[in-house]
């Protein structure tokens, strides 16, 4: 290795002493490579990819900030686990009006379902897609705040006679 005012330059590996399967360093050009046990852990490439090889824990009260390109506070989703009751939650919170949560295959990036929701003056909905043998739409479920459609039957069960109450917006039934 060399030293000298512009930093420290080194061939490949920085090792812990007494520890043969602890190091960090450098695979090639443009990689970045830390092993633990003899195995990677975690490499960063040149495009910035990084590949984690054990679970990715985040410990902040503030969460995983997730942001596009733009890196602009309204094109970003921040990721939050909580406990409410006793149980664990995780909360998806948007920087903007709208948020949008899809649930997709890998396969044709096929999307069966998708959260909207909004707290201005458009409707929040749950769309549930059915696929066809192709990978198409065959039907399609939206339950939303405004008009829902359902491509199946539905069927409601209640414990009383009265489990369908259909109302106007004037509150009359």
């Amino acid at each position: 290795f060399t030293a000298n005012s512009g930093g420290i330059t080194i061939p490949g590996y920085i090792n812990h002493a007494g520890d043969s399967g602890t190091k960090f360093g450098f695979e090639g050009n443009d990689a970045f490579r830390l092993y633990t046990a003899s195995a990677m852990q975690l490499q960063i490439d040149s495009a910035g990819a990084a590949t984690f090889a054990g679970a990715l824990t985040v410990k902040n009260d503030g969460g995983l900030k997730l942001r596009n390109t733009a890196d602009a506070s309204t094109s970003q989703t921040t990721l939050t686990s909580y406990t409410a009751g006793g149980n664990s939650q995780m909360k998806i919170k948007g920087g903007n009006y709208i948020h949008s949560v899809q649930f997709e295959t890998t396969w044709n990036n096929f999307v069966y379902a998708q959260l909207t929701s909004s707290y201005n003056t458009s409707d929040s909905s749950f769309i549930l897609n059915k696929s066809a043998s192709d990978g198409s739409v065959a039907s399609t479920t939206t339950i939303s705040t405004g008009t829902s459609t359902f491509a199946g039957k539905v069927r409601i069960n209640a414990t009383t006679t009265t489990g369908l109450e259909i109302a106007s917006s004037s509150g009359a039934t």
